[in-house]
């Protein structure tokens, strides 16, 4: 076969797997959207170079969590899930330098932390307030139990009583001891309310 054929054939190929691709791209699209809108966002991976390691993607709502999903990515599962009662929005800021290039046209950059530290996500305006009323949307109860039980931990535990800190003897001797000196107050105010009424009595005898 003379080689101007086998070089149509290599381009025929070549442009039936990126039509292939292409088409997977929007089948997976459409299924990422099945239970839900998306919207474009964007993911910074690295912060070890300014203005670098912008991943572009799109995100999805389920529930309590936001999903990040790579846009020129096949598979179906995030690349990263973000619980919103783990999540902290810090503050926006507008792309600068190479960020105007690797980002999405109109997007604003909004600085979060989680506990695995701080991150950098990119969306529309429109999007960040979405993304703001969702996060306070997220209940409190958690929040509120992980708190009392703080408070609970903090308390400083009560004294021990005397007994507690006493052999199991003394222990016994100092009760024993306290109950004679409360009887005995016990009697002498018992024989002057009776002695206050005439009525004779003697106090306890020994």
């Amino acid at each position: 076969m003379p080689l101007w054929q086998w070089i149509v054939d290599g381009i025929g190929a070549a442009l039936l797997l990126v039509l292939l691709y292409g088409l997977s791209l929007v089948v997976r699209r459409r299924w990422i959207s099945r239970d839900g809108g998306t919207f474009e966002l964007s993911h910074r991976v690295r912060s070890d170079k300014a203005g670098r390691g912008w991943v572009l993607g799109v995100g999805r709502y389920s529930g309590d969590v936001l999903e990040f999903f790579r846009i020129f990515s096949l598979t179906p599962r995030p690349m990263r899930v973000l619980d919103r009662s783990d999540l902290e929005y810090l503050g926006q800021r507008a792309p600068v330098g190479n960020e105007v290039h690797s980002l999405y046209v109109d997007h604003v950059i909004a600085s979060c932390r989680s506990s695995s530290g701080p991150f950098e996500l990119a969306m529309t305006a429109d999007a960040l307030t979405g993304f703001l009323a969702w996060i306070e949307a997220a209940p409190r109860g958690a929040a509120a139990a992980g708190s009392d039980r703080a408070l609970r931990s903090d308390r400083t535990p009560a004294p021990p009583g005397l007994s507690a800190l006493l052999p199991p003897a003394l222990s016994r001797c100092a009760s024993t001891a306290v109950g004679a000196v409360t009887g005995g107050v016990s009697a002498r105010r018992r024989g002057a309310r009776a002695r206050r009424r005439g009525t004779g009595w003697r106090g306890g005898r020994g």
